[in-house]
């Protein structure tokens, strides 16, 4: 019969079972072909079978008779636990397997277990676990044990139950690791709470032993071991901060949080002294600006209280004061406009003084004052300056349009009560000039006493080699007339003062 075995890298060998003793050798095959066929197929698996054992020799053979100890069976937890090589019994070797494929896979396996082990010991034995799990720590050890010496006795199949329970024990181990680790740092806390810096520093010692790299112990621990001296410390700050040194209390904090930088009585300090420090600058901010509102210096008052708001946003007492100063600035801005308009008044610069009331009004439309004032002024300058204009063109008042408009503006600054130099001024100028508009002044005219003289407005004259007559300032023109000649027109003004050149009216043109 011919069967198969699964080996350990996957690959299948045949097995050839012997024929028995009185099995002819001679006996003849049914058919020849298959007989063939059954030759040629049993040959190559009779090769690999024969190569496998010669393999299995070469292997197991040699770790067997040196009984080799398994992977990391030379470093225990507990190396003292463990007993020595020379004194424990060995279990009697158990006989070579009938399945060297199946030993193999075993074999594997328990080394895998034992490699998975060694790593779990290193890993309590750096978490010092003797010292929270002795009795644990010993049981883990027997196993350990017991599974070397299952392997070395090429108990596989036992070794790896053996190997299987000791990891899980080590993993337990270290689950219950972490256990003892929160619980020592809750024991830390508690004891740094209580102020028992020794059994705080003990319990930290012990967490740093399973952790020796965890932040909270390694906080802790500094703590415990400063803590007298943070006691210290924070005594001295805040004898300090009740005698109002509140440098040396600022100080002697931050000395603890140098020491501590948990630590919340010397935060909670710290911040006292920063608010107090805060309130008293706010504090005198304030009393700055409302000072300089009383002094009427409203730009520092504005200074003072933006440094109020700066340091404590949205302050009521701040914003309060800063509506005063600007208030006050406004007040202040139109009581100088105010002040402005009645200096331009006081010496008739009436324009001036229109402008400064436009300006109060502009920053408050409702005042009376401004209101009144610039309809005063901008009437006395539209007067002042009709007054000028008829001064300045004082030749033109010959014209009895203009004439009229210049007695009416005369007339409404002869109407003010109270006028000043310059209105005064203003109404005599004028007055004379118009006076001198309408007195009349002697003007000879001057012909051929062959032309007829026609002078407009005044009428015909007639001919005459020099005519006198008296003339109102004004424009005037002469027409000459001649038969066969022709007619000549001569314009002239007469002022106050008379003609610059005697006019000539004659005809010398013939036709």
């Amino acid at each position: 019969m011919v069967g198969s075995a699964a080996g350990g890298g996957g690959d299948h060998f045949e097995r050839i079972v012997p024929l028995a003793p009185n099995t002819p050798a001679s006996e003849p095959a049914p058919n020849k072909t298959a007989s063939m066929r059954f030759v040629a197929w049993r040959l190559p698996a009779a090769f690999a079978v024969l190569l496998l054992i010669a393999v299995a020799v070469l292997f197991w053979l040699p770790k067997t008779v040196s009984q080799p100890a398994p992977v990391g069976s030379n470093t225990p937890v507990n190396a003292a636990a463990q007993p020595a090589a020379s004194t424990a019994p060995q279990p009697p070797l158990a006989e070579p397997p009938a399945d060297v494929e199946a030993a193999l896979q075993q074999r594997q396996q328990a080394e895998s277990l034992a490699a998975q082990l060694h790593a779990l010991q290193a890993n309590l034995t750096a978490m010092h676990a003797p010292q929270w799990a002795a009795k644990d720590v010993e049981l883990l050890t027997r196993d350990a044990t017991q599974a070397e010496a299952q392997f070395v006795a090429r108990d596989y199949s036992a070794a790896i139950s053996s190997y299987e329970q000791a990891v899980g024990s080590a993993r337990q181990l270290q689950i219950r690791a972490g256990e003892v680790l929160t619980a020592a740092l809750a024991d830390g806390h508690n004891a740094l709470q209580a102020g028992d810096a020794a059994t705080a520093a003990a319990a930290y010692a012990r967490a740093i032993s399973i952790d020796a790299t965890n932040p909270e112990a390694i906080a802790g621990q500094r703590r415990a071991l400063n803590f007298d001296a943070v006691q210290a410390h924070l005594n001295k700050a805040e004898a300090a901060q009740s005698q109002g040194d509140l440098a040396a209390a600022r100080a002697g904090f931050q000395q603890v949080l140098a020491l501590d930088g948990d630590n919340e009585t010397a935060r909670a300090g710290l911040a006292r002294l920063q608010s107090a420090a805060a309130n008293t600058a706010f504090a005198t901010q304030m009393s700055r600006g409302l000072a300089a509102l009383d002094q009427g210096d409203y730009n520092a008052a504005q200074v003072a209280f933006n440094t109020a708001l700066k340091m404590r946003a949205g302050a009521a007492e701040a914003r309060d004061g800063l509506e005063r100063a600007r208030l006050g600035m406004q007040a202040a801005r139109v009581q100088s406009l105010r002040e402005t308009a009645q200096q331009a008044e006081a010496i008739e610069q009436w324009s001036a003084a229109r402008a400064a009331y436009a300006a109060a009004l502009a920053i408050d439309a409702s005042l009376a004052f401004a209101q009144r004032g610039q309809e005063r002024a901008a009437q006395r300058a539209a007067l002042a300056a009709r007054l000028q204009a008829h001064i300045d063109q004082a030749h033109r008042l010959t014209a009895q349009s203009v004439r009229t408009d210049a007695l009416a503006a005369l007339a409404d600054a002869v109407g003010i009560a109270t006028p000043g130099p310059v209105l005064q001024a203003q109404i005599q100028r004028l007055t004379g000039l118009l006076e001198s508009a309408t007195t009349p002044v002697a003007v000879t005219l001057h012909s051929n006493g062959k032309t007829s003289v026609t002078l407009y407005p005044i009428g015909e004259i007639g001919s005459f080699a020099s005519h006198s007559l008296s003339l109102s300032p004004g424009q005037y023109t002469a027409i000459g007339r001649r038969p066969g000649y022709r007619e000549v027109r001569v314009a002239f003004t007469v002022s106050s003062q008379g003609v610059a050149h005697a006019p000539l009216i004659q005809c010398e043109e013939p036709i």
